[in-house]
């Protein structure tokens, strides 16, 4: 993909622009997405063949594994299905948040292989941390934020080098 093959900026309304069962050779947000007025939403079987830095805050509905880096970059990040990530699936370090597409819906992270994690996570809902057995190493930096009234699960895994205060919870929904 060339440099800003997409501009989201530049109009007073908000537009969305919906990409369905599209592979993407590149990280979409290298110099390629500019604009942050408007948004991007990801559905079924959208692959991600050298990760995905958010770009703005994004929607997404995958059925399929996700591999490479997954880089918040200070944004929300939407789900609409469970996120699994194969063996070579990480999310990298850097702040941001996981929301879920409504408070009725329970949505989870699923990780093949050890993590690290060591930037400020923050949960706007209810969402379940699997790692099969594998480690999630947070290297004394790694946290997570919970909303008000939201559950965090963490299930199958060893938390190594936790920092002291790294799950706190909030007053109020996070944005």
């Amino acid at each position: 993909m060339h440099d800003n093959w997409i501009s989201l900026a530049g109009t007073d309304q908000i537009s969305t622009l919906s990409l369905d069962s599209v592979v993407l050779q590149s990280d979409p947000y290298s110099d390629g997405i500019s604009g942050n007025d408007n948004f991007l939403t990801f559905t079924n079987n959208c692959v991600f063949h050298s990760g995905f830095t958010l770009p703005v805050d994004i929607d997404l509905e995958s059925r399929t594994h996700f591999s490479g880096l997954l880089n918040l970059n200070d944004h929300i990040l939407t789900l609409y299905s469970d996120l699994h990530f194969d063996g070579d699936g990480l999310l990298v370090s850097s702040d941001g948040s996981i929301a879920v597409d409504g408070d009725s819906y329970k949505r989870s992270l699923n990780f093949e292989s050890d993590q690290n994690y060591e930037s400020t996570l923050n949960i706007n809902g209810d969402l379940t941390i699997e790692c099969s057995g594998h480690e999630l190493d947070l290297n004394l930096l790694g946290k997570f934020v919970i909303a008000a009234g939201k559950t965090l699960t963490l299930a199958d895994m060893t938390v190594k080098n936790a920092p002291n205060d790294w799950i706190t919870f909030s007053d109020s929904n996070l944005h």
